[in-house]
């Protein structure tokens, strides 16, 4: 288990796995014991099996609400107050996305900030309307957009084939993940200029 919790620990943070309930509560008590030993009390475990969170004390629970979904959501919010390259720039850098799952999404304003780059615009210079139009027709693209993707999307075991599909036109993409025995769609999205 050390070994594991070595190669899972991000700075505070320990990642973890298992095959069934009972192993995840038996490295739980691992864990809580490992790390008590070096008076340190690991808490906030969460898990995507209620039957587990409901065996872990309240206190060492994560205070994260569930509300019942096993899915990892993730809201996509864009805004400028003034249209400059620098506005631009600040909204996709506050898109908070670690593991990348809205980077197809984002694909037009990625595209977007490069035509910026390449008509040399200055980043407090205010865009041209045509520009400006392109922008906003992007937000619009991007409003409400939001991706809950299945935090169980395979079992460890056995092989699987992930597949990504994209096309330009119109801007599609999609991730499938399939075994021997299963199929499943991770992620779909297409823009909203075709029909859904």
């Amino acid at each position: 288990m050390v070994d594991e919790i070595d190669a899972n620990l991000y700075v505070d943070n320990l990642f973890a796995s298992a095959e069934s309930t009972s192993k995840a509560l038996e490295k739980c008590k691992v864990t809580k014991k490992i790390f008590l030993e070096l008076n340190t009390n690991p808490r906030e475990f969460m898990y995507n099996d209620f039957g587990s969170i409901a065996q872990i004390s309240p206190e060492d629970r994560n205070s994260m609400k569930f509300q019942g979904r096993y899915a990892y959501h993730q809201q996509l919010s864009l805004k400028t107050t003034r249209t400059t390259k620098r506005t631009i720039l600040s909204a996709l850098a506050a898109v908070y996305d670690p593991m990348g799952w809205l980077t197809p999404l984002m694909l037009r304003t990625k595209q977007f900030f490069q035509y910026l780059y390449s008509k040399d615009y200055d980043w407090d210079t205010k865009l041209t309307p045509d520009g400006i139009r392109k922008w906003n027709a992007i937000l619009m693209e991007t409003k409400g957009i939001s991706k809950e993707l299945l935090r169980r999307v395979a079992d460890k075991k056995g092989s699987h084939t992930l597949a990504l599909f994209a096309a330009r036109a119109p801007l599609q993409c999609a991730l499938s993940c399939t075994s021997a025995t299963t199929k499943t769609l991770v992620y779909s999205w297409q823009s909203q200029d075709c029909q859904r």
